[in-house]
């Protein structure tokens, strides 16, 4: 938004991409976003008649039918361009299931084995700084770190606080919800509104404590209830100390923020309290259940 004056010049210029294909090319669409019309329409203006959709829109030609928890898992329950079919994730969050029916989309759209493709996201994790999740194993206890740091864009907080709140639920004996934000940036003169409007986020997800460093991230802090304070600081090293001193036995925490905010150095310094194992999977499956 910094270098756009409204949130439709960035649709067209996604659109732009439009501009080079070929009149048999396929354009695959988010049902779910509000810009999805506009975008249909720019495909139209240039020619291209193959457009697949996805998203739990109920018009979506792969649809999302239902999506549920299964320890640090998920499955997916979905209608691929008429076909039902069932398969699992090796993580959670709504967001993944919500890219993986884009990925089939494009497996369709190439005539690849739908059936083989789905059952690959059994094996899926996320990169490093994308949602990964650890174990920290402390001196008494331990908590679950969610290592989402790479980069932060409102759209991606929110959806990283509810991964946050389907983890609790997933852990069953969770103590805390704590999310640990660093600054969105390139945000430009919606900037200050944008990280307030992350408090929404927060208390629908019921999470207990906000640690936030940065001079826009300071907004949202300033805004939260006093008892939902954990930490602010300038900068994000000055977080650690703040954050180790409060750590309880079984806390989920999610560390995320703009590359530039530095929030690998919370991470870091969390991954290295004790020791720490990588969540795996917790099952896999040979194929998915086409049906």
């Amino acid at each position: 938004m910094e270098f756009f004056e409204k949130l439709e010049d960035i649709a067209n210029a996604k659109a732009e991409a439009m501009e080079g294909m070929s009149a048999d090319g396929v354009i695959i669409l988010n049902r779910d976003n509000k810009f999805y019309e506009h975008l249909r329409s720019k495909a139209t203006t240039h020619g291209l008649k193959k457009i697949i959709t996805f998203g739990a829109h109920e018009e979506a030609d792969c649809c999302l039918v239902k999506y549920e928890l299964q320890d640090f898992d998920s499955q997916v329950e979905a209608v691929i361009n008429g076909t039902p079919i069932t398969y699992h994730m090796g993580t959670i969050g709504y967001h993944w299931a919500i890219t993986s029916l884009a990925t089939l989309a494009a497996v369709t759209a190439v005539g690849a084995d739908l059936a083989n493709a789905a059952a690959t996201f059994a094996h899926f994790h996320e990169p490093d700084g994308r949602g990964r999740v650890h174990i920290v194993n402390l001196a008494q206890g331990k908590i679950i770190l969610i290592d989402d740091c790479y980069n932060a864009s409102p759209i991606s907080v929110s959806s990283a606080i509810l991964k946050l709140s389907e983890l609790y639920t997933a852990m069953k004996t969770s103590s805390r919800k704590i999310a640990i934000l660093g600054d969105m940036l390139e945000l430009g003169e919606h900037s200050e509104n944008m990280h307030v409007g992350l408090l929404a986020d927060l208390q629908k997800h019921n999470v207990d404590k906000l640690f936030a460093a940065g001079k826009l991230m300071k907004h949202l802090y300033e805004k939260i209830p006093v008892n939902m304070r954990g930490g602010y600081a300038a900068r994000s090293e000055g977080l650690i100390a703040m954050v180790k001193e409060q750590l309880q036995n079984n806390d989920v925490i999610l560390v995320k923020g703009s590359h530039g905010s530095n929030m690998d150095v919370v991470r870091d310094a969390l991954l290295n309290v004790s020791g720490t194992e990588e969540v795996k999977n917790t099952k896999r499956r040979e194929q998915a259940n086409a049906i």
